[in-house]
């Protein structure tokens, strides 16, 4: 089983601010050298849960859960030990190595990341074009229907999907094979085999993981035939059910005030 040196692993608990992240998800108030605040993992009225920087630990008197910024993030996300790890790394700018590799571990570990690396970079087109796209234009309009604004498409990424099937591919194939694209639900393959783009004359909601990591899309037809809502299908990083659009903007304010909004729509949450 593939194991991430303890170095690496070490490296990323000392870049790590446990007090910056637990305040991610908890509203902490300085109390002479630690920080409190309600514990997230019961409920309570008074504050007993405790970070201690200079240890980087945090410990719960109410329920007696604690450790350091790797069990937290394992806690509140519901991560394995090895996730956490590298969910912390992506944010402390430390790329892990790993030990023990099989080859298809390694494979599986590189598909994945090029998965992450595909819906980044579509994000990235989709949000292009309904910003400068001429084809962007009734888009744009539509936006401002529903009282969305530039810098509010600015803020959350909204995009748009021209109408014609290879706005994605004509510029995605030269760094990601089809097979790729169409793993990620970017596009699909017909029964001939012919491969084209999954979204077509929709204006593109990327939706995020809890790490803030573009895993899949929901689209609102603008134009043309097929469902008034699509949304990217099941993937190996994008599981709906376990989503929540927004949450990674919103769980820190969510922590800080323990209070959630739960609204239907992605332009009701914008």
């Amino acid at each position: 089983m593939a194991r991430i040196r303890q170095e690496d692993v070490e490296a990323v608990r000392e870049r790590t601010d446990i007090v910056t992240l637990v305040q991610q998800y908890v509203g902490l108030k300085k109390s002479g050298a630690r920080w409190s605040g309600l514990c997230p993992f019961h409920t309570e009225k008074t504050p007993s849960f405790s970070v201690d920087p200079a240890k980087g630990l945090f410990y719960c008197f109410g329920c007696g859960k604690g450790g350091n910024a790797f069990h937290f993030v394992q806690e509140i996300e519901g991560l394995t030990f090895p996730e956490a790890v590298e969910r912390l790394a992506s944010r402390a700018g430390v790329t892990l190595r790993y030990e023990n590799v099989a080859p298809g571990e390694r494979r599986a570990m590189g598909k994945r990341q090029a998965l992450y690396r595909a819906n980044t970079r579509a994000a990235e087109l989709f949000h292009q074009m309904l910003l400068h796209g001429r084809e962007g234009a009734d888009a744009r309009n539509y936006l401002g229907s529903r009282g969305i604004s530039k810098e509010a498409a600015e803020e959350f990424g909204i995009g748009y999907a021209p109408r014609y099937p290879d706005f994605l591919l004509r510029r995605m194939t030269r760094d990601f094979s089809a097979e790729i694209l169409v793993e990620a639900g970017l596009a699909t393959k017909d029964g001939r085999g012919e491969v084209r783009d999954s979204f077509r004359g929709r204006v593109i909601f990327p939706v995020h993981d809890l790490s803030g990591r573009v895993v899949g899309f929901g689209a609102r037809l603008l134009e043309g035939d097929g469902p008034k809502y699509l949304n990217t299908r099941e993937t190996e990083i994008y599981r709906k059910g376990q989503l929540l659009y927004n949450l990674h903007r919103a769980k820190a304010d969510i922590g800080r005030t323990a209070t959630a909004y739960v609204v239907e729509g992605y332009t009701d949450v914008i």
